[in-house]
């Protein structure tokens, strides 16, 4: 009996538009995938607007984000999302144990990471040695 009653009132419903369109559960034709096609399509079209969301929420990530610097004994300069740690070598006996120094500072850096649920994008980084002449190279990890 409900079966009945649901798809008579279900069409009745759905031919005098008293359902918003807006809603996607329980309505034939319609799913989750659907919903979120809508959103990311809203969302780009957002952005191609050069709507650049929050206008607080880059002041809150800075907030968010500036401990990140404590956990380290080398320096570390950060640039909104990016960061860059430095050290000298001071002489070439120095070299690895600056090395040493730096991977714990980004052995820190991940349990930072892993604490606040922040990734790094390890396709961003680079090793970076300046002396007379300039050489760089990705990180290996």
């Amino acid at each position: 009996m409900e079966a009945v009653v649901r798809k008579q009132l279900q069409q009745q419903l759905l031919s005098n538009n008293l359902i918003s369109n807006r809603q996607f559960g329980f309505r034939p034709g319609h799913n989750t995938a659907d919903l979120l096609n809508i959103l990311s399509q809203k969302r780009n079209n957002t952005l191609d607007q050069s709507y650049e969301g929050s206008v607080l929420g880059p002041l809150l990530f800075l907030v968010f984000i500036d401990d990140l610097v404590e956990v380290c004994q080398n320096v570390l300069f950060l640039y909104a999302d990016d960061s860059t740690l430095f050290a000298p070598i001071r002489t070439s006996d120095d070299t690895d144990a600056v090395a040493a120094s730096l991977n714990r500072d980004l052995s820190s850096m991940k349990v930072w990471a892993d604490k606040w649920k922040v990734t790094f994008e390890p396709n961003k980084c680079l090793h970076l040695n300046l002396t007379s002449t300039l050489e760089t190279e990705n990180c290996q990890q």
